[in-house]
């Protein structure tokens, strides 16, 4: 299933790159950990796959740890871990430990203490900032105030920012994501010319990843559409 399913999505990513002229090169998909097991992750692994997210912390402990029993495996290397949900400061040392992106960065306060614990840990932890865009009451930090936030998060010395994230609104329309990833693009484009780089934007999930692409994604999350409805 995992097989013609991974072909499916890589018709939906020639596709959408064929119309905004971009290359299937640019783009990485995140396959969403969720109920999946450790053995079909590690078939999505066979199969190139490359970048598993999971949406909490302690949902990852059980995927990480036995996927890294065999991560040593030639065929795993490169296997990259993402934090995709939302980060509580208590659970920021043990994020560190897992994960080699952290999606989900939206407050100078929660930058700071990751940027303590990766000292601790002899690491510099990668991050993107999440933008609060669709959802006026959810996650992330307003348009507004984002552009103070890079400037803090630029002074830590072991926090390394890639890039941007914002979430998909609560429609199954993929039309009416356009706006807000149009406008995630826009606030990196307004970064980079501040001087911040920010080579990443994560944005679109399985109903809408390819707006995502058109508008310049460079991470997109995956899960149903890769292991089935049980993901």
């Amino acid at each position: 299933m995992i097989v013609e399913n991974t072909t499916a999505i890589l018709k939906r990513l020639s596709r959408a790159t064929m119309k905004s002229d971009r290359s299937p090169e640019e783009i990485e998909f995140v396959a969403a950990s969720g109920s999946v097991s450790v053995s079909a992750l590690k078939e999505a692994a066979d199969i190139s796959f490359r970048f598993f997210g999971a949406d909490s912390v302690p949902a990852a402990r059980d995927k990480i740890v036995p996927f890294r029993e065999v991560e040593r495996a030639e065929r795993y290397c490169g296997v990259q871990w993402h934090l995709t949900g939302p980060l509580r400061k208590e659970e920021v040392k043990e994020a560190v430990a897992l994960f080699d992106l952290i999606h989900t960065v939206d407050s100078l306060l929660l930058a700071e203490e990751i940027d303590r614990r990766a000292a601790e840990a002899g690491k510099v932890q990668r991050i993107l900032v999440q933008v609060r865009l669709a959802d006026p009451e959810g996650p992330g930090v307003p348009g507004e105030e984002l552009f103070p936030l890079l400037e803090g998060i630029s002074a830590l010395k072991n926090v390394r920012l890639e890039g941007l994230m914002t979430a998909s609104p609560a429609s199954e329309d993929p039309a009416q994501s356009r706006s807000f990833f149009r406008k995630l693009c826009s606030l990196r484009d307004e970064a980079v010319t501040k001087g911040f780089s920010l080579p990443h934007l994560s944005m679109g999930v399985c109903h809408d990843f390819e707006v995502g692409i058109e508008e310049g994604a460079t991470l997109v999350q995956v899960d149903s559409i890769l292991f089935g409805k049980s993901a």
